[in-house]
């Protein structure tokens, strides 16, 4: 059996097959600068609606105007998704092009949602281009690309390579071939080595931490995991019925993004660092400045601002996400796990639980196990923290409670937010 495995591997590397790594090289690279750019005008967008929003509160008749032109992005956005409806027909350039430009423009508003969906589907357009146009390649070669592709473009987007090839393994293709292994992967490195010319060689959402939780603290990650998993149960069954909920709505699909724009737009005049997918709230959660002003506050206000937080976010990522726009739904799925685990951290560190210098361990905790439960991608969920964390040392908690919340989620029946 074990000379099989090793055949089978190397079956990979044989002939025919090489060119499945120099193609993923190729085809990686070009997601990995795509991806880049998408990232870049992102960041830089929504760093600019720091600035943004507290002019508007300082001149309160710009809002008129800010108003306006929200209401014309709307309307290039409706141009952009409405041949949406015909996705199976079109060329995989169209689908590159107006991805990019849907997700920018729905994105860099301030929308509660996430760049990794449309970075999967732009590296699946890419890689199909490449395989259809320029390796004319045949139906199976196409799709072992096109997968690689998807795995590309979540590499890149999290400057997080493994988490990105298994992400496409257990949830896409549900295929563990070697040939689906070493092409999504070598696509991956690809990406994300080009994303580094971008942003340097740190993930996009590092948390550096040290000390690994005591043993006798481990209870708590029981209590942690078993609430991830009822809460994302009822994350995506809000997810379900808010897809409904815009069913009903007497407009065509395509402009029903009017309203989470202009939702948008009274929440980033009280705090526009909760906007977004969000990356810079999550930085927030986990500052210094932020953990002690909740730790030490004696009236537990700080805690009631962690409950509202967790609330806006819940609610303005469904109507985000489920508006019809090239969006994703990651990155809104690990802000909920961060601040519900911030509020969870809080409260076992000011009851005497547990020292506050593991504070951001259970935050990170929690993050994995709310993104694994509520995608069912558990595996994904570890792998990704873990790249995020930047150590392997401190992976058993992040284990435990992702796991525990995914086989909670699993007794509610809950199913994946991503295949909904």
């Amino acid at each position: 059996m074990q000379n099989l495995r090793v055949k089978n591997l190397y079956a990979a590397f044989a002939s025919k097959n090489n060119s499945y790594i120099l193609k993923g090289i190729l085809i990686g690279a070009l997601i990995g600068f795509v991806v880049g750019v998408f990232r870049l005008i992102i960041d830089n967008t929504l760093k600019g609606l720091f600035w943004v929003y507290p002019y508007l509160v300082k001149h309160p008749l710009m809002i008129i105007v800010y108003v306006i032109g929200t209401v014309i992005v709307w309307l290039a956005l409706t141009r952009v998704v409405k041949p949406f409806a015909k996705k199976d027909e079109m060329s995989w350039w169209s689908g590159l092009w107006r991805t990019f430009v849907g997700a920018l423009l729905a994105i860099c508003p301030g929308l509660f949602a996430g760049r990794e969906g449309p970075c999967i589907q732009m590296g699946s357009y890419i890689a199909r281009g490449c395989s259809v146009n320029l390796f004319h390649d045949n139906e199976q070669d196409l799709k072992v690309l096109v997968h690689s592709g998807m795995s590309a473009g979540l590499a890149a987007a999290f400057s997080a390579p493994i988490a990105g090839t298994l992400f496409i393994l257990e949830a896409i293709s549900f295929e563990f071939t070697p040939v689906i292994l070493i092409t999504s992967m070598t696509t991956s490195i690809s990406s994300v080595v080009v994303t580094y010319f971008f942003f340097g060689i740190k993930p996009c959402l590092y948390l550096a931490y040290s000390g690994s939780l005591p043993l006798e603290s481990y209870w708590l990650l029981l209590i942690l995991g078993i609430l991830m998993g009822f809460l994302a149960w009822v994350f995506q069954i809000t997810n379900t019925q808010t897809k409904k909920l815009y069913e009903l709505l007497p407009i065509p699909k395509r402009f029903n993004t009017i309203l989470p724009l202009l939702f948008v737009i009274p929440i980033g005049l009280i705090y526009p660092k909760i906007l977004g997918g969000s990356h810079d709230f999550i930085s927030v959660l986990t500052s210094d400045q932020f953990m002690h002003s909740v730790l030490n506050d004696p009236k537990y206000t700080m805690i009631g601002v962690i409950i509202v937080f967790a609330l806006v976010r819940f609610v303005f990522t469904m109507i985000s996400c489920n508006a019809t726009a090239p969006t994703g739904i990651f990155m809104p799925i690990l802000v909920m796990g961060a601040v519900t685990g911030a509020l969870y951290a809080a409260l076992v560190i000011r009851f005497g639980l547990i020292s506050d210098i593991y504070y951001l361990n259970i935050i990170i905790c929690a993050m994995a196990a709310y993104f694994g439960a509520a995608l069912k991608t558990p595996f994904t969920a570890v792998v990704l923290l873990v790249e995020t964390v930047g150590s392997v040392k401190y992976v058993m908690p992040i284990l435990i409670v992702t796991w525990i919340a995914y086989i909670v989620n699993s007794w509610l029946k809950g199913k994946s937010v991503f295949n909904d």
